[in-house]
């Protein structure tokens, strides 16, 4: 026993010891990559002074520097205790910055720092069993002052934070003491990364900040045994391409005097602002790398054509055949014969319909993703249902289209920023994946509403012409009506509170901003309602482990979600509640029959009821929902407008009269609103009924991206809103 205390001892002194090793190891490494960042030859970097025309921006980026270097590697890896070499791929990246700080806004945003230290890659970006990164993060900054002096801010004194539901991002912040309205701070961020059998993340250079830029330039240094592929999109700069005496490639670029800033509101970069895309390639597997980079060197602006061609081909590694489908989809059901089997039986004899068939399929699938039965990313998710609807007869298709915050398709620069969609002919259906919550089936998302995609040549197409292209795909652009949220709010006194019952009903895209209150709990529940409807007998089988595992996740779901509501009512109305009595999920959304996203609160909020003499005031606005108001900067625009949709909230107040007060005509009147043009509507009608008044609000956005010469028309309809919010309503005591 002594011995083996001595031996874990010894272990724990040693594993102490390699941290300090690591700590000063770092520290080390940290001081010298500051010292080479301060000693670049960057002359713009030595600039203080900033142009007439922009003394009034609250802060001016005077220099941007980007670069990376990126090398290809060998070596030794360990798979089953065998060894075998593995490519590798190491990358140093910097980004720099001089920001003249010009106002109190811009001294707050920039007098702290945060970095994640932590997090997930795509699993796309190289997938690989074996895969692993080592990645070193530097972060240097330091004040110069007016007179000239300079203050190096000590980096190390950082407040480490996790982030996220489960803490599973943890993040660095960094205080910048002493930075004061008139310095300008000089301030670096850079990641070296070691990786093994992976990609590089994607790298996007942004020619357009929230500031004004003086000057911005990109260098890279990349290895001629790497392939690179970048797009430059929106009016972004070129690159200038040249090789060094060891045959990297080196890529040059910049710009100066970027006078023009990103909105604040409505604004979609990757679609707005000059960028380049860039991707670089570790060339290891005809698996993991697209067709088109299989080939080292780099490849500017590669052919929109043969990126989707990357895309289209990926489907077919992703294809299985049909025996295996069956035996994936059988793994949770009973019932003698496969489903699909069943199915298709069903189908001959007419008992069920080619929707119905389909709604089922997508449906069974997507419990199967909620419940954690099977590990399904969204393009297994298609394959699977594509192959499923085939096993029963339908005819199916494969397509591929870009959600809204990537580029569109016909300017597609990577692979990587598709996703795929399926497409029965009998039901003239598209069918996407659950992109961040839960669809009915043949639903489309507002991220992908109005955008274009692509169908995957057909063999039949194929054999009559082997550079055959796709059809192309216009995806519905719902309207606001579709796009529909309706608020109830039923309101009473309650001394110096009010009492609120609240239902909310969310439609088509606007599911999306209700979706985190769902838990796994309530989503598996009308999931196995769904699947019980159709005449297959379905037992969800699962052995003791994987029923404890779902009933802690149960139990750890229903404990979020009160704080999910409580964090709901305080983004309603912009404060908290002093008492939540209850929140309750009606209806998912799931449901092809009543695709409808349905919950109801109830909650106290206090400061709502104001005594004027005999009198009492409640401010009636501040139960619609929390209004966007517009700053002074916001007013004059030249950029599109990128809304997430068309869309409108129809909100309906009733509000119960106490005994012994009463409203007058003229003050319901004066509640009264009618804003209606080409970009939305804003509308509040009032009314009273018995002792109930009735407020009926209608905030509606026509489309999803409006020219910038409608902004002055949307305003009016945000104005509106937004000054109508501080209204009240008077009860008079009689």
């Amino acid at each position: 026993m002594k011995k083996t205390l001595l031996i874990l001892s010894m272990a724990l002194l040693w594993a102490t010891q390699l941290r300090a090793d690591d700590v000063a190891e770092y520290k080390k490494f940290a001081e010298s990559i500051r010292n080479e960042v301060y000693s670049m030859d960057l002359p713009e970097f030595k600039m203080t002074a900033i142009p007439e025309k922009y003394k009034n921006e609250s802060a001016v980026i005077i220099a941007m520097y980007n670069s990376l270097a990126a090398e290809k590697k060998t070596g030794l890896a360990f798979e089953l205790w065998i060894p075998s070499t593995r490519a590798r791929i190491w990358a140093d990246e910097l980004t720099r910055m001089l920001i003249h700080i010009n106002d109190k806004n811009a001294l707050d945003r920039f007098s702290e720092f945060d970095f994640s230290i932590m997090g997930k890659r795509d699993w796309r970006d190289g997938l690989s069993y074996k895969a692993n990164e080592k990645v070193r993060k530097v972060l240097g900054a330091k004040i110069i002052k007016p007179d000239g002096r300079t203050i190096d801010v000590n980096t190390d004194d950082f407040l480490e934070v996790e982030e996220g539901k489960k803490g599973e991002e943890k993040r660095r912040k960094l205080a910048v003491p002493g930075l004061e309205v008139g310095d300008n701070l000089d301030v670096f961020f850079y990641t070296s990364t070691q990786l093994q059998n992976l990609h590089l993340d994607p790298i996007d250079y942004v020619f357009r900040e929230d500031y004004p830029v003086m000057y911005y330039k990109v260098h890279c240094v990349i290895d001629n045994d790497l392939t690179t592929q970048y797009r430059t999109l929106n009016g972004a700069p070129d690159f200038k391409i040249t090789r060094d005496e060891n045959e990297n490639f080196i890529l040059d670029t910049e710009m100066t005097d970027i006078s023009a800033k990103t909105p604040r509101l409505w604004y979609n970069a990757l679609r707005q602002s000059p960028i380049i895309q860039m991707r670089v390639y570790n060339r290891r597997s005809d698996q993991f790398t697209p067709k088109s980079a299989r080939k080292d060197g780099v490849q500017p602006n590669p052919s929109v054509a043969t990126i989707k061609n990357d895309a289209l081909t990926d489907i077919e590694y992703g294809s299985f055949n049909e025996k295996i489908v069956k035996d994936l989809l059988n793994l949770d059901f009973d019932g003698g014969k496969s489903v699909t089997g069943k199915l298709k039986n069903m189908r001959k004899k007419g008992l069920i319909t080619d929707e119905e068939i389909c709604d089922y399929l997508y449906s069974m699938l997507a419990y199967r993703v909620c419940a954690k039965r099977i590990n399904m990313n969204p393009y297994r998710f298609i394959t699977m249902f594509n192959e499923a609807a085939a096993a029963t007869g339908l005819d199916v298709k494969y397509g591929i289209v870009t959600p809204d915050f990537y580029e569109p398709l016909d300017t597609l620069s990577t692979m990587f920023h598709i996703l795929w969609f399926g497409y029965v002919e009998n039901t003239g259906k598209y069918y996407l994946p659950p992109a961040g919550y839960y669809n009915a089936p043949g639903e489309i998302a507002g991220i992908f509403q109005g955008e274009k995609g692509q169908f995957k040549p057909t063999k039949r197409e194929l054999k009559k012409d082997k550079k055959a292209q796709g059809a192309i795909v216009d995806f519905a652009m719902y309207t606001p009506e579709q796009n529909r949220e309706t608020v109830e709010v039923n309101a009473s006194v309650d001394g110096t509170t009010l009492v609120i019952d609240r239902r909310v009903r969310d439609y088509g895209g606007m599911k999306s901003s209700s979706s985190e209150l769902l838990s796994e709990e309530d989503l598996n529940k009308e999931y196995i309602d769904l699947l019980s409807r159709v005449d297959i007998k379905c037992v969800f089988r699962e052995n003791k482990k994987a029923k404890a595992e779902r009933e802690e996740r149960y139990a750890d779901g229903r404990r979020r979600q009160t704080d999910d509501f409580k964090a709901e009512i305080k983004n309603y109305h912009g404060r908290d509640a002093v008492e939540m009595r209850s929140g309750e999920i009606v209806s998912t959304g799931i449901d092809p029959k009543n695709p409808v996203l349905e919950y109801r609160v109830e909650y106290v909020m206090d400061e709502m009821v104001k005594n004027a003499g005999r009198n009492i005031v409640i401010p009636v606005g501040r139960l619609m929902n929390d209004q966007l108001e517009l700053l002074p900067s916001d007013r004059t625009r030249t950029d599109d407008v990128h809304m997430s949709m068309p869309r409108e909230i129809a909100t309906s107040i009733t509000i119960k009269l106490p005994d012994g007060y009463r409203v007058s005509n003229k003050t319901l009147k004066s509640l009264e609103r009618n804003v209606d043009n080409s970009a939305g509507r804003f509308k509040v009608e009032a009314s009273q009924s018995g002792d109930k008044i009735t407020v009926n609000i209608l905030k509606r956005y026509n489309h999803k991206v409006e020219p910038a010469s409608a902004w002055p028309a949307l305003m009016e309809i945000v104005d509106a809103a937004s000054k109508w919010q501080p209204s009240t309503l008077l009860l008079e005591h009689k």
